[in-house]
Parts: C-alpha cells; sequence; structure tokens
C-alpha cells in the first residue's frame, strides 16, 4: 500500500542510537517519501497515511518539507514523527539528523532547521499514539520503556551538542549544507 503511493514507512524496533538508525534507515528508502516513527508509537488512525500525504502535498508542493504528526506530546514542537521527502534530506546533507547526535536532540535541531527555512508543518489531523515515558495521560505513558531508559546514558552529551548547535546557526547551516538560507 505504501510503496504504491511512492512511500516507505520507516519503524525504528529499538531506541539506542536512534539518530544513525533514523539517518540509515532514510539513506536506504527507495521512494521519494517516507514515515518515520520508533518503536514506542502506534497508529490507530483509520485513513491517516492517505491524509498525511494530503497534508503534505498540499504545504509542500515542491516535495521538500518536514511534516510532524501528532504525537499527543510534542504539539507540534518537533518531528518526533512524521512525513518527508527524500529531496529534503537531499536539500539538507543526505542525512535527516544531523550525525553528531546520538538520540537526544536530533529531531529538535532538525526541526529548528526546518523552521528557519519555513519548510516546517505540523499535521495535527495525523494523529499517532506515543507511549511514551513522559506522556502525561497516564493510560499511555510508559515509565518502563526499557529502550528509553537505555538511551538516557547520552542525554547529557545529547542535550550539550543540541545547545551549542542552536547558539550558532551559522556555524549549523554551513555544516549541514544548507548555505542557500544565510543570506
Amino acid at each position: 500500500y505504501c510503496v504504491e503511493r511512492g512511500i516507505n514507512c520507516l519503524l525504528s524496533n529499538f531506541h539506542r542510537d536512534f539518530v544513525a538508525q533514523a539517518n540509515l534507515a532514510v539513506s536506504a528508502c527507495n521512494t521519494p517519501y517516507f514515515c518515520i516513527f520508533a518503536d514506542d508509537m502506534s497508529i490507530e488512525q483509520q485513513g491517516w497515511l492517505t491524509e498525511a500525504l494530503k497534508v503534505y502535498k498540499e504545504r509542500f508542493p515542491d516535495n521538500d518539507g518536514l511534516m510532524a504528526f501528532n504525537d499527543g506530546i510534542q504539539g507540534g514542537r518537533l518531528f518526533a514523527c512524521g512525513m518527508s521527502s527524500k529531496k529534503f534530506v537531499y536539500e539538507v546533507g543526505s542525512n535527516l539528523y544531523h550525525p553528531d547526535f546520538i538520540h537526544f536532540g536530533g529531531d529538535n535541531v532538525t526541526s529548528f532547521l526546518a523552521k528557519q527555512m519555513n519548510r516546517y508543518h505540523y499535521a495535527e489531523s495525523v494523529k499517532v499514539v506515543h507511549h511514551h515515558p513522559t506522556n502525561k495521560n497516564p493510560e499511555l505513558a510508559n515509565p518502563s520503556d526499557a529502550t528509553y531508559k537505555n538511551s538516557e546514558m547520552y542525554n547529557h552529551f545529547d542535550q550539550q551538542l543540541k545547545k551549542q548547535k542552536k547558539s550558532n546557526i551559522e556555524l549549523l547551516l554551513k555544516e549541514r549544507n544548507y548555505c542557500d538560507y544565510l543570506n
């Protein structure tokens, strides 16, 4: 169903080293579009993919954006899961997430850059259930998420890196080959 419509759905089966895993999956993607989710997410909305593709094509007619889904936690603040395109990834330096990150922060910095480029959209109508330890709904939260806990050792490193990357936008843009957006 997905590949017929030119979309790969990439499902992470573990959290640890998520950034490298996600970048590898995106580079292996052989369709123009992809959706990316983590192992603590589920989709319960009928017709979600049709809705996502419709919204993406309306918002990004040139297929060059980053669209976050409504995971019930982030509220559009960052790309925890969603849809993008190979074209967007190619234009931002061939990696969806900055390769210096391990687990935390890569989604934040990619979202930040896409917003700076006016290539970010929050698709509130496309809903995903995120069973994350920080989910405020106790019925959906998973406080014993082992993969999240295993990744906690990288949190300090990734948070420091996130601050550094976001504090020097010109350097970050140059690192990611976003030079067209410096002027």
